[in-house]
């Protein structure tokens, strides 16, 4: 068994008591786990995971680990994705596919380049610096929180957002959106808060 293989179980299996069984490693050294991560501190290093990942059949947590990159996130996660109060400036490398809910709110986004094109589950990026919605989802599934950011302009905003859409507490330069600018523009099947 090559160190790289040992060191990825055992820091998943020592900081997040992932037993061996549940952890995989693919050829390409990148790792696969059936169940759900909640990464530490010490899985991060200069504001990056120090483990490649590639699927999660659970959910993923990567909260409050000062993070400046997505690098090193898995592709595929079949639950929710949390990566909440970091120091992230955009989702670039971050997972393509997320089946439950994508939380990204206090970090320090000024993009959503890297964002997936549907978002299965709600989408919550509240509390960042985006002044327009570019890179934002095409579709999501739930309910799309954009409140507390800095925006000025709907561009880029999703074509069709299943539940509400918040568009709130705009800070700084930001506008006060009208409803009927957003349904201009979104196709929301349920409430718009602004």
């Amino acid at each position: 068994m090559s160190l790289l293989i040992y060191s990825s179980k055992f820091l998943l299996n020592t900081y997040c008591n992932i037993p061996n069984e549940k952890i995989t490693i693919n050829e390409d050294k990148s790792v696969q786990v059936f169940d759900d991560v909640y990464i530490k501190p010490e899985l991060v290093k200069n504001g990056k995971l120090i483990i490649n990942f590639d699927k999660i059949y659970g959910n993923f947590c990567i909260q409050e680990l000062h993070l400046t990159s997505l690098d090193g996130c898995p592709k595929f996660i079949t639950g929710n994705f949390t990566c909440d109060l970091n120091d992230l400036p955009n989702l670039i490398n971050g997972p393509i596919t997320v089946a439950g809910y994508y939380a990204c709110s206090n970090n320090k986004l000024t993009s959503l380049e890297g964002c997936p094109n549907i978002i299965h589950g709600d989408f919550f990026v509240n509390y960042n610096f985006l002044k327009n919605l570019k890179h934002t989802p095409a579709k999501i599934n739930g309910k799309g929180v954009f409140s507390y950011n800095m925006l000025t302009s709907l561009e880029g905003c999703p074509k069709y957002v299943e539940k509400q859409i918040v568009l709130y507490g705009q800070i700084g330069n930001g506008i006060i959106f009208s409803e009927k600018e957003v349904r201009d523009v979104c196709k929301v099947g349920m409430s718009v808060y602004v």
